[in-house]
């Protein structure tokens, strides 16, 4: 379930927390909408940012303020198993998955199409619920050295995410080289992408 999802759902527990923390923000919203209007836009130095993919990975963190469910209920657990051969392989191992594929609802309910026995992604999927379980992230921050993990992760579920939403594609960080375990997948996320989420 999206951020954007709980906000709008008026039963939900982050929406509770955030209207509990922050219970009258249109005066806040008029003055920030303001500011922006008079401000210029200013790129970081440092290696190439893809802000939608930041802001995915930032929704993520957020979401592990809160307890979760398991990962394989994840938009991010399907856009894996659509790219799960091409990470492995290359980007040209498959084709791409059609529009139709990815709404298959046998994606959704078992996570198994295009996803191998074994392999990165899987690993993946392990080890962040093992990471999880033994972190807790849950209603807390981390100690620096697990929250830049748990940044590198969350970084990955949101080009997984992209997967799903718009179908693979070549420029993407997670085809640009054959991945032959997770922590090489979670090492190719730059230190300044990690620097960003860690400063939210």
């Amino acid at each position: 379930m999206s951020l954007t999802s709980h906000l709008k759902d008026k039963n939900s527990l982050v929406r509770q927390f955030i209207l509990d923390r922050f219970p009258n923000t249109r005066a806040l919203t008029k003055e920030a909408s303001a500011a922006i209007k008079k401000s210029t836009t200013s790129r970081p130095n440092g290696s190439a940012r893809i802000p939608t993919t930041i802001g995915g990975a930032i929704d993520y963190r957020i979401r592990y303020f809160f307890p979760q469910e398991s990962s394989r209920s994840l938009l991010a657990w399907k856009g894996a198993n659509q790219a799960s051969t091409q990470i492995e392989n290359g980007f040209d191992a498959i084709p791409e998955v059609s529009a139709d594929a990815r709404m298959n609802p046998e994606i959704g309910k078992s996570g198994t199409i295009l996803h191998p026995a074994g392999g990165v992604v899987t690993e993946f999927f392990e080890e962040l619920d093992s990471f999880l379980e033994s972190e807790k992230p849950a209603g807390r921050q981390l100690d620096h050295k697990p929250e830049t993990v748990l940044a590198r992760y969350c970084y990955v579920l949101s080009l997984f995410e992209e997967v799903s939403r718009a179908g693979a594609w070549p420029t993407s960080i997670l085809f640009k080289q054959k991945y032959k375990s997770s922590e090489e997948l979670l090492e190719a996320i730059s230190d300044d992408w990690v620097d960003d989420i860690l400063n939210l």
